[in-house]
């Protein structure tokens, strides 16, 4: 079993639009899994399927951090900004220029994102998944520290994913 959150839990309509959020507006698709491994593919409107290099990097790279690596939660890759390149006979294929790697909890919440360094998107294949692995590792790390110097604990939670709603009053932003 690649990870142990609930299939219920692991695409909500939160996480659909934190995916908006990070994509910028651009079209984006994202990939996921079940708790038993089972790939979930999920779109934007308007986006068009990535070459298949990139969809066999972006679904072995979820299934590597979900089994591995799942953290007490799963993740989720994130491929954006579509473009379209030619190769040398000058077909077209629809490409991404960048991809997050987005870890939620077991409620479904996302917890933080790793966005890859502006490069080609081959460089991110050459790399391979033991280099994406031990970068989400350390964010992981990263996070746990922030949430730990900031009382993580003692901070009320809302588990938004789950449709949950603050108790309190609005909170003004001005």
């Amino acid at each position: 079993m690649p990870h142990k959150v609930d299939d219920k839990a692991v695409f909500t309509l939160n996480l659909q639009g934190y995916f908006h959020g990070e994509a910028e507006g651009s079209p984006w698709y994202a990939f996921g899994e079940t708790n038993e491994g089972r790939t979930i593919i999920k779109s934007a409107a308007g986006a068009q399927l990535p070459r298949q290099e990139q969809v066999t990097f972006a679904s072995g790279l979820v299934h590597f951090l979900n089994k591995f690596l799942a953290l007490d939660g799963a993740w989720w890759i994130l491929l954006k900004e579509m473009d379209v390149e030619r190769d040398d006979r000058l077909v077209p294929h629809v490409t991404y220029r960048s991809f997050v790697m987005i870890h939620i909890d077991a409620d479904g919440d996302a917890q933080f994102a790793i966005e890859s360094e502006d490069q080609h998107w081959t460089h991110w294949l050459l790399k391979g998944r033991q280099h994406w692995g031990e970068t989400a590792h350390r964010a992981w790390e990263e996070a746990g520290k922030f949430k730990h110097d900031v009382d993580f604990k003692a901070a009320p939670k809302i588990k938004a994913a789950l449709g949950e709603k603050s108790k309190g009053p609005p909170i003004p932003l001005a």
